[in-house]
């Protein structure tokens, strides 16, 4: 076949070819994890758009003559104001052990009322029935009414705040992945120009004995496919070592609000795909650039 032919041009002399592989690496370990980057927020974003849209969080502060008995009337007549609303699909009471440990990545297993002596409110976690909205602002007035030291908290408000931002940074990590093809593509072009302009005379020579277009482009080609594939084979391999390692050290933090930092199997299958398009890119744009180029010589 053409495209595996002997090399006739010493291109694996050229400067090029020492810093290429490195070069087309580190781009393919920028990209990769910018997409990575991008993957896991959108897998964030689902997380608490699918946990904390439609639920409501309303809390009882208790004052200094609030006792046990106190709380607990206070709390049932919220719970019976609640189940009378159409649109609260259920609310009930979150227990002092649920709070622990929803607290516990940042506190540490002490207790909060006993070791710690912090005073808790008495917290009730109601959930919105599907597609319904309600007018937080009349429900709190009508909570506040029922009873005195109460606040709610519309999970949905801040939900979208952080939505829109969690989305910001994936627009930024997708613009780092185009720049770096961008890169990419204009490091292969210089390389290609300078190869072609070393070898300038054993080219003319090839001409003259007869070498069609063709052939000096396929030397070009494989000689960039094989750089680029020891380029990309290290910059997927590095960047899978960081995310793991990344990951490992998320999980091991164990934030509740964050899930953990993970890829799914088609996300990783993405990644590799990285490198495959870098490999395509790099080779297709050396062709290219050869082909231009070498028109313009003859």
């Amino acid at each position: 076949m053409k495209s595996f032919v002997k090399p006739i041009l010493p291109l694996s002399s050229d400067p090029s070819n020492r810093f290429l592989p490195w070069i087309i690496g580190f781009m393919v370990w920028l990209a990769t994890l910018a997409f990575a980057a991008s993957m896991i927020l959108s897998n964030i974003s689902k997380n608490w758009e699918g946990v904390l849209t439609g639920a409501i969080t309303i809390q009882i502060i208790p004052s200094e003559n609030d006792d046990t008995q106190i709380l607990k009337n206070k709390t049932q007549k919220l719970l019976a104001l609640l189940s009378k609303i159409p649109a609260i699909e259920s609310a009930s009471v979150v227990t002092l052990d649920e709070i622990n440990k929803m607290l516990q990545p940042w506190l540490g297993e002490k207790s909060l009322s006993t070791e710690l002596g912090i005073p808790i409110p008495v917290l009730i976690d109601a959930r919105l029935k599907k597609n319904m909205v309600i007018n937080t602002d009349a429900l709190s007035a009508s909570l506040k009414a029922t009873v005195k030291g109460v606040r709610l908290n519309d999970h949905a408000l801040w939900v979208d705040r952080l939505l829109e931002f969690t989305q910001a940074i994936r627009i930024v990590a997708l613009t780092i992945m185009v720049l770096v093809i961008i890169s990419a593509i204009t490091t292969v072009v210089f390389s290609t120009r300078t190869g072609l302009t070393i070898h300038s005379e054993i080219i003319e020579l090839t001409h003259f004995i007869g070498a069609r277009e063709e052939f000096i482009r396929n030397q070009f080609s494989i000689n960039t496919f094989k750089l680029a594939i020891k380029g990309g084979l290290c910059g997927l391999i590095t960047s899978s070592a960081t995310l793991l390692f990344l990951g490992s050290i998320m999980e091991g933090v164990g934030i509740g609000l964050i899930p953990p930092v993970h890829l799914t199997a088609f996300q990783w299958l993405g990644v590799g795909g990285i490198g495959l398009t870098a490999i395509f890119i790099s080779t297709v744009t050396a062709n290219l650039t050869a082909k231009i180029i070498l028109r313009r010589m003859t």
